[in-house]
């Protein structure tokens, strides 16, 4: 990764390197799942202290665009399912086909339960 970063330029350096991590994830040169390299190795790539690069990153966890899983690393986040706030009565399977997603219908299991006799019946 050979990214270098505008001295002199008004945005701030933090700005700069969630906008150059942005751009991989959207260009897709990091996948869903890819982990970013450590946090001393982006220091060294922008030539940057460790608080501009977890600024960078705090940002873009925040937004859902990375994921932190303690100990193991930072990874690109996968799409979130959006909820919209427009109140409109759909169904769950209408909700999943909108967003692009294919949902399936499967019994996972089928058991006849007989019926107490003590029940009453409401049959006519």
């Amino acid at each position: 990764m050979n990214l270098r970063l505008d001295r002199n330029s008004p945005i701030p350096y933090y700005i700069q390197v969630k906008d150059s991590l942005l751009t991989r994830i959207q260009d897709g040169s990091w996948p869903v799942g890819y982990q970013l390299p450590g946090e001393a190795e982006l220091c060294q790539t922008f030539e940057v202290s460790r608080t501009v690069i977890r600024q960078a990153l705090n940002d873009l966890v925040y937004k859902g665009l990375l994921i932190r899983r303690k100990g193991k690393g930072t990874y690109v986040a996968g799409p979130k399912i959006r909820e919209s706030l427009v109140q409109k009565l759909t169904g769950f399977y209408q909700d999943m086909v909108e967003q692009g997603y294919t949902p399936v219908t499967q019994v996972l299991k089928q058991v006849l339960i007989p019926a107490n006799p003590r029940l009453p019946c409401t049959w006519p």
